[in-house]
């Protein structure tokens, strides 16, 4: 790192620094440049001219990285290993800014088939062109890039999704817009089928939802999404049918088994029979049964929920931060509704809102508000409830709703 300071040095300076007048005359220029003096014959040993150099001391290396634009010296070690990087993403931005489809094409194509820089590139071509309105040429260049799920990790497509997925809602889009991207296969297979709107089943979600399914496993997605809207719409419902997993389609990601598998909440019919068929269960397989039964107040699953969370308690992991946030709400709620509302005060206060997944922290945060209303009369949740409720209008979520809870 001495090194690249000296080759920063010389470079702010204009000339190399080979002799003792090199080094007189860069003594006079940091003077000038910092306030700051360094002896000539400090900086003579430091460059070598002397040949008797000695380890610089940090106040020397702090005025030598003052020179060249750091605070000191350890600003500057710490910025160097992430130069090149930034140095990349400043070409990246140019270049996105141009937003030419060829030359955008030919980076991508050019880019390490592993690694953070195509994740990088593909959120930052989307939310550019979603924030810039060029929607049409974004579609159209995600179509020439014909990307795949299968050449990503699924943590890396869940990243690409909740990234292009968070700026959705608050975009207004005209009608062209729109159906551009819900014909696009990037934003159905990577955003659309990711980043589940909760907070937008009213408004541009409810597009996609309704828009006919190119596969059977996202037609049992959408099915599942329509009873969802129509329960919190107060819609007349009942379980759709052929939508109960058999054969090849156990095989659908755990996550979405458990939204298919967990409808008959909704409907008031039985489920446990489902989940008990698919043991040994996965974490993933309850986060939508939970959902579900925080909105319905139907703890039909509690007991097995209670159980099989029990057995992952002691494997908690970052990724699954959320899934316990959301196993505190489903048991507050649940002890609120048994007539326990000491216990449920308890699991209550051990939820952190800030780690529920964006895409659900309305819906969820709504419950969350709720419950502290009612178990504290707490005026300033309720306030929280009645803000999210008018904001997603979902016409169950009444203030009746919210007094009589």
């Amino acid at each position: 790192m001495i090194g690249k300071l000296k080759e920063e040095i010389a470079a702010k300076l204009g000339q190399e620094i080979t002799t003792r007048k090199d080094c007189e005359i860069l003594s006079e220029d940091i003077e000038v440049r910092t306030g700051k003096y360094l002896n000539y014959n400090t900086l003579r040993r430091f460059f070598g001219v002397d040949k008797n150099g000695v380890t610089p001391q940090t106040a020397t290396l702090d005025v030598l990285s003052s020179y060249v634009g750091y605070q000191s010296y350890q600003h500057f070690t710490s910025f160097q290993p992430h130069k090149h990087s930034y140095e990349q993403h400043l070409q990246l931005y140019a270049l996105i800014s141009e937003y030419n489809k060829d030359s955008l094409v030919s980076y991508y194509q050019n880019l390490p088939d592993y690694g953070a820089q195509k994740i990088d590139f593909l959120n930052q071509l989307c939310r550019h062109g979603l924030l810039a309105g060029k929607v049409e040429q974004l579609c159209d260049i995600l179509d020439h890039l014909q990307i795949r799920p299968v050449d990503f990790a699924y943590d890396e497509v869940l990243i690409i999704g909740n990234s292009i997925g968070t700026i959705l809602r608050d975009l207004s889009l005209n009608r062209t817009q729109l159906k551009c991207l819900l014909e696009n296969r990037f934003f159905e297979k990577f955003v659309f089928t990711i980043f589940i709107d909760y907070s937008s089943l009213n408004g541009y979600y409810a597009k996609f939802i309704s828009q006919k399914a190119s596969s059977t496993e996202l037609r049992a997605l959408k099915k599942s999404l329509k009873t969802l809207r129509k329960y919190l719409n107060e819609k007349p419902l009942t379980r759709p049918k052929g939508i109960v997993p058999n054969g090849e389609q156990m095989d659908w990601h755990p996550i979405l088994l458990g939204r298919i598998l967990s409808l008959g909440l909704y409907a008031g019919e039985a489920t446990t029979e489902y989940f008990l068929s698919l043991r040994p269960l996965k974490i993933e397989h309850l986060y939508e049964p939970m959902v579900a039964s925080i909105i319905t107040s139907n703890f039909e699953l509690f007991p097995l929920i209670k159980e099989e969370m029990g057995r992952f308690w002691n494997t908690r992991t970052f990724g699954h931060l959320h899934y316990f946030q959301v196993y505190f709400l489903f048991t507050a709620c649940y002890w609120y509704q048994s007539g326990e509302p000491a216990w449920a005060a308890a699991k209550l206060a051990e939820v952190e809102t800030a780690d529920f997944r964006f895409s659900y922290k309305d819906l969820l945060c709504f419950y969350y508000y709720l419950l502290s209303y009612r178990l504290h009369n707490d005026d300033t949740a309720r306030q929280e409830a009645l803000l999210i409720s008018q904001k997603l209008d979902y016409s169950l979520w009444t203030q009746n709703y919210i007094d009589g809870y």
